[in-house]
């Protein structure tokens, strides 16, 4: 009897441990290892470039059949286009949610070192600018005035040299030279988000030995540092500094005198100068009585 109960014992204990392997075996099917785990995480991490890439070709299209302008909407688009897969699969269980999870932890890295570079750019960029300003300096007979890294809370844009006031710039021209016109802005309007036409919102444009001054002007004011400020017919407001011309288009003359104030010689400190700028050379100061009177 004990022999038999015995028997019936190890027959219900192997009976147990059949079912128990069978429990097993069903669960790791339906239950990833955990290679097949990261093998998933992986496949997504390495999908999400190339669906970004596929919907970037949106992007463009978008972009190429709009108006200039702010390309927020096509913009806007895309990431709807990227991140719907994304989100679809994240909501689904099982395996297609890891791929989900490896798609968006990439996504992630991707937006962090996207404004990490581009943070360090634009607080970078008025120090390269003034660079490129030193550089034209140290090759340009006279000196050259700018308002610093920063003006009414605008950044110092890339200076750019128009030679013998060309309509294109000369990105090879490294001095300023007589006929030459030199823009320094302030303020740059472009950006990833910008298609067509940009610029500075304020646009100081320097010509040498030569005037623009050709539509008469409606105002002369004596300005600070012993300049003279005048106001064209259509807005813009002229300085002479030397045999310098100083434009800024569509300003008003609180803002020209302030720019005059801020001005300082381009060089190794580049500090605020304090006293009277150079006059007008004699032909500006003709012109000027010519045009104005």
């Amino acid at each position: 009897m004990t022999g038999e109960r015995g028997h019936a014992i190890a027959s219900d204990v192997a009976r147990l441990d059949a079912w128990t392997l069978m429990v097993r075996t069903a669960t790791d099917v339906v239950r990833p290892r955990r290679w097949v785990k990261v093998a998933l995480f992986v496949a997504g991490v390495a999908a999400f470039p190339a669906l970004a890439m596929v919907t970037g070709i949106v992007f463009a299209i978008a972009v190429a059949s709009g108006s200039e302008g702010s390309q927020v909407g096509p913009f806007l688009l895309w990431i709807g286009l990227t991140l719907t897969p994304v989100l679809v699969l994240l909501w689904r269980p099982g395996r297609a949610r890891l791929v989900g999870l490896g798609m968006l932890s990439c996504a992630v890295v991707t937006v962090g070192v996207t404004a990490a570079v581009t943070l360090h750019q634009s607080t970078s960029a008025p120090a390269r600018a003034e660079q490129r300003l030193k550089i034209i300096a140290s090759h340009s007979s006279i000196p050259i005035y700018f308002a610093g890294r920063h003006f009414e809370g605008h950044d110092l844009d890339e200076p750019t040299i128009f030679t013998q006031n060309a309509e294109s710039a000369n990105e090879t021209d490294k001095s300023f030279d007589v006929g030459d016109r030199l823009d320094v802005g302030y303020g740059s309007t472009c950006g990833f988000l910008t298609s067509g036409t940009c610029g500075d919102l304020i646009d100081i444009e320097m010509m040498r030995g030569s005037s623009t001054l050709v539509e008469g002007c409606t105002k002369r004011v004596r300005g600070p540092r012993g300049t003279i400020l005048v106001r064209e017919r259509f807005g813009d407001w002229v300085t002479y500094i030397g045999d310098v011309e100083m434009r800024v288009e569509q300003t008003s003359e609180r803002q020209m005198a302030d720019l005059v104030t801020a001005l300082r010689v381009v060089g190794p400190q580049s500090s605020r100068l304090s006293g009277d700028l150079p006059p007008p050379s004699p032909a500006y100061r003709h012109l000027i009585e010519d045009q104005c009177d």
